[in-house]
């Protein structure tokens, strides 16, 4: 109708119900009754907020199950690349076993992150948890336990993941 709209912004608003709420505003200067006025224009974007959100959460598990995948995969190569260098250089028929062993290996990974893919897709409410702060956590449960926690790890689970751990620190 050729309105031009001069600001657009996003809103979170927090209901009374304290319900999240998503709005989108547009603004514009018009003329009503010959004199200027602004016209806002609200849109409840709450669903498309959601929505994106989700779709962030699930690029995050497909760029961490691709992150995972290509290691595990490059190690097997990379193992399979020197055996191959060494049976080519000492005829040794164990490398071939080897690099059997490390073709099915990869397979047997492709094939679990197509199921571990499937279980994400209709698990769509797993949160990603940092094990070593949920390790940490659970560990101040036993103050007479020496526990040394390294390394780095991420898992995709609901709150339960506590209680796995609970259960391993405990029964340890």
């Amino acid at each position: 109708n050729g309105q031009n709209f001069e600001k657009r912004a996003e809103y979170k608003i927090i209901k009374k119900d304290q319900n999240v709420c998503w709005v989108e505003l547009f603004s514009s200067l018009i003329e009503f009754e010959g004199e200027k006025a602004t016209q806002t224009v609200f849109i409840d974007i709450t669903e498309r907020k959601l929505a994106e959100k989700e779709l962030k959460r699930n690029r995050e598990r497909l760029n961490t199950a691709n992150s995972i995948l290509r290691h595990d995969v490059a190690n097997d190569v990379s193992t399979i690349e020197s055996a191959l260098y060494l049976y080519r250089h000492t005829n040794d028929e164990k490398m071939l076993d080897e690099i059997e062993r490390r073709v099915n290996k990869s397979m047997n990974t492709i094939r679990k992150q197509r199921e571990q893919e499937e279980f994400i897709n209709t698990h769509s409410d797993l949160d990603k948890y940092d094990l070593k702060e949920i390790a940490s956590d659970v560990s101040l449960n036993y103050p007479d336990l020496k526990i040394n926690i390294t390394g780095m790890g991420s898992a995709y689970a609901d709150h339960a993941i506590f209680s796995v751990f609970e259960n391993l620190i405990g029964n340890a």
